[in-house]
């Protein structure tokens, strides 16, 4: 997302903003370590940010929202964890009315319209932890991930030559 990070003008009137991109969105950082019998331990960051819907009064530019959650998990290879935790409520509410009708005290009741919407949001995370001990193991880790990806262009993009020619164009980024 861009963000104005400094406003100024030339010499001759014209105006000039800096702009700095930075990253919203999830944030996954694992770091493994394999002990001798076969368990993985994973240290887990996960961050959401994002950018407020509705800017605060005064505010010249967007404003984001971080939120932060760190944990570490012992598996057995390819034991498959779920993780849970960064949790948002939200509540909107949204107001519409007849202009100068909906202004009128009391009657104005009859205008207006005002709705409340809660949303709720849970950030799952579900990891399986492999230990790959030689080329092989890779290979074999490979083929499967692209069956995965195959089957998943077949069941959800369109019918007809756009699939058959969107699996051939994943498959040969995936050689």
């Amino acid at each position: 997302m861009p963000f104005v990070t400094s406003r100024a003008q030339t010499s001759a009137g014209t105006p000039l903003e800096t702009i700095e991109r930075k990253d919203v969105g999830i944030k996954l950082k694992l770091t493994p370590q394999v002990n001798e019998s076969d368990f993985i331990k994973l240290k887990i960051f996960q961050e959401i940010s994002n950018v407020k819907e509705t800017p605060l009064q005064g505010a010249s530019d967007l404003i984001t929202t971080k939120r932060s959650a760190q944990t570490t998990i012992v598996a057995r290879d390819s034991q498959t964890v779920a993780i849970g935790g960064l949790i948002k409520d939200n509540e909107y509410d949204t107001a519409s009315k007849v202009p100068c009708l909906g202004d009128i005290p009391l009657l104005g009741m009859l205008f207006r319209y005002t709705e409340k919407k809660k949303e709720k949001t849970n950030l799952l995370i579900f990891l399986t932890p492999r230990i790959i001990r030689d080329a092989e193991g890779m290979e074999i880790i490979t083929r499967e991930k692209r069956e995965n990806m195959k089957s998943f262009i077949r069941e959800n993009l369109a019918d007809g030559e756009d699939k058959e020619e969107e699996m051939k164009k994943e498959e040969s980024r995936a050689n």
